[in-house]
């Protein structure tokens, strides 16, 4: 297949698959978890999901990457593409159950940051010089004015494909530190110990997923009084 047709295949997969991935992942975690559940549920939930999905699509990934055929790789890749989004919500979530709710935002930052900066920033760079090491003859040449893709790379074949095995395979380490907190639930894996008085304190009694209502005060309506006030509940949100 053409250059084009397989940029062309190869992004409606990801983008199909991301797209059924990351709202199946949050309705996982919302029916796994439940309305009311405390932070530690939320974190366990969090935590197991992320493992298992990052686990099997880096599998599928590897896999994918020894098929011969356009169909069975666009598969298991699309497979992959999928369950690699699963755990989209459940880190932003896992996130918020570990810190103190004044702390939230700032964590989500941190978190948004830390992945910008030792993820997709520096990544091209980095399997750009792997690729040329392993691949050097995968690049473009200018044939009669047009930059096309170089004829010689199907002799690189095995160089593009541990390039990408050995991309793939570097996932291991976000399933091993998802993992950890799992193993070692008291030291890694459980927010801090006086979370709940401290939620109390600041007022933040309602649970992580558990939807708010308040009570407030209006003046009665009752004809004939004067200064009174009458509770009511606003609508559950």
């Amino acid at each position: 297949p053409s250059e084009q047709s397989a940029s062309l295949h190869f992004s409606g997969i990801v983008a199909f698959a991301g797209a059924i991935g990351t709202p199946f992942g949050g309705w996982i975690s919302d029916k796994l978890a439940g309305d009311r559940a405390s932070r530690e549920e939320v974190l366990s939930t969090c935590l197991r999901i992320m493992c298992i999905s990052s686990a099997s699509g880096m599998c599928c990934a590897i896999t994918a990457a020894y098929c011969e055929t356009k169909l069975t790789f666009l598969f298991w890749m699309g497979l992959a593409v999928m369950l690699l989004f699963l755990p989209t919500g459940c880190t932003t979530m896992a996130v918020m159950a570990s810190v103190p709710n004044e702390m939230r935002s700032s964590a989500v930052a941190l978190n948004i940051l830390i992945m910008h900066v030792l993820g997709d920033v520096p990544s091209p760079v980095v399997i750009g010089m792997l690729k040329d090491h392993l691949a050097p003859r995968c690049n473009t040449r200018n044939i009669n004015g047009n930059l096309i893709l170089n004829p010689d790379c199907v002799k690189d074949v095995w160089g593009l494909r541990i390039t990408l095995v050995m991309c793939l395979s570097w996932m291991l380490w976000t399933v091993i530190f998802w993992t950890l907190p799992l193993i070692f639930p008291e030291s890694l894996g459980k927010p801090l110990k006086d979370e709940k008085n401290m939620d109390k304190a600041m007022g933040f009694e309602t649970p992580l997923l558990e939807t708010a209502c308040t009570t407030n005060t209006r003046p009665s309506e009752t004809s004939g009084t004067s200064g009174s006030l009458t509770e009511y509940s606003s609508p559950c949100y």
